[in-house]
């Protein structure tokens, strides 16, 4: 069987923060593209997580350009177990023999990662089972006949911030852009508490403010909270609301060479699921 897809890695602790900031189900869909790999996971079909994971990362990188792009189902946490053990070895020594290998072979194939460390003699070897991925939820996506009227961009601490000064309590959050100050509200409701908090447009956490019009929308609680992860990890996070009141987080992570990584997380609102 020829190889769709073969990449190798020396320094796999990127790709590992990647994986983790997206860890809210069991199993990813993961995506072979000539331009690198998506892995994505779906909670409740109410929220998705996507971790982008560039060619730029990989040392050597090939996917078989007769074949369309592939999809398939991985078990995220196995994964990210078998890359954690690997881990310590490829901590960007610079040693330039150690490097983590990883291939798929097609359809119904294993997903298999090598590690060899020529300095103990040792190899370590993952195959992995693949599984039919599931169907993806076309509604968590900002689409251009939808639109988008709220762009904004702020610091990840900032948000970080925000969300903790909101109750644990609280069972939604909702998010009112305006055009007028305060541009932008935070207000966080459960049975027996209501938190507000409100920022002025020139305030010290927005690198870009866009509001067409004012509008608010609201979200569960529990789901804003799961991309956390990612909202430590990152340096700023991107927020685009749609017509519709999707809204779609890109977070920014530091990353090699001066490229950045990205993980997107995009919310349906609470009215579409109540």
């Amino acid at each position: 069987m020829n190889t769709s897809f073969k990449g190798e890695i020396h320094n796999i602790k990127p790709l590992i923060s990647l994986l983790k900031a997206i860890q809210i189900k069991k199993l990813a869909s993961c995506s072979i593209f000539a331009e690198g790999l998506t892995f994505t996971v779906e909670e409740s079909r109410c929220v998705k997580a996507v971790a982008y994971v560039k060619k730029h990362l990989f040392t050597k990188y090939y996917k078989d350009p007769t074949t369309e792009n592939f999809i398939f189902g991985i078990p995220l946490n196995t994964l990210i177990d078998c890359l954690g053990i690997i881990s310590p070895f490829t901590n960007n020594r610079g040693n330039t023999d150690d490097l983590c290998e990883m291939n798929y072979d097609g359809p119904g194939s294993r997903f298999r990662i090598a590690f060899e460390n020529k300095e103990i003699s040792q190899l370590l070897q993952f195959n992995l089972d693949t599984v039919q991925p599931d169907e993806e939820n076309t509604d968590l996506s900002i689409t251009d006949e939808v639109g988008t009227t709220q762009k904004m961009i702020i610091k990840s601490s900032w948000l970080k911030s925000a969300l903790n000064d909101l109750d644990k309590s609280c069972q939604t959050i909702s998010m009112t852009f305006s055009p007028n100050d305060p541009s932008f509200r935070i207000t966080g409701e459960g049975a027996d508490v209501i938190c507000e908090l409100t920022y002025p447009e020139n305030s010290e956490p927005f690198v870009s403010f866009q509001c067409n019009e004012e509008a608010t929308f609201s979200y569960a609680y529990s789901h804003i909270m799961l991309c956390r992860r990612a909202l430590d990890n990152s340096f700023e996070v991107s927020l685009e609301v749609a017509s519709n009141g999707i809204l779609c987080m890109l977070f920014q992570m530091e990353g090699q060479d001066d490229i950045n990584n990205f993980v997107e997380y995009t919310f349906l609102t609470s009215v579409s699921f109540a």
